[in-house]
């Protein structure tokens, strides 16, 4: 269906340690540019999953999929909280 939007089917964690990996995961029928914003600043994708910022404290991260028809999609998670000392494993 060529009207079909792109589907992000990850969710963030809530707590997530600086310099871990972070996967996502997304459906699209058609080629896609990924735009991976941490705290309004672009961060490199590395093609389905991103490097967590160094830093602690309350965070905004959100993850914006576009086709190559133009349609998009975007996941934002709000309050995320980034901890330099937490060892965690997360799990989406």
């Amino acid at each position: 269906h060529h009207n079909s939007l792109p589907q992000i089917i990850s969710s963030m964690p809530s707590i997530l340690r600086p310099g871990a990996l972070q996967s996502y995961n997304y459906s699209s029928t058609f080629p896609v540019t990924v735009k991976i914003k941490w705290d309004g600043n672009l961060i490199q994708d590395q093609g389905g999953w991103f490097t967590i910022p160094s830093g602690s404290g309350g965070h905004i991260i959100s993850i914006n999929v576009t086709n190559a028809l133009g349609l998009s999609s975007e996941q934002s998670s709000i309050n995320i909280t980034s901890y330099e000392k937490l060892f965690c494993s997360i799990t989406l």
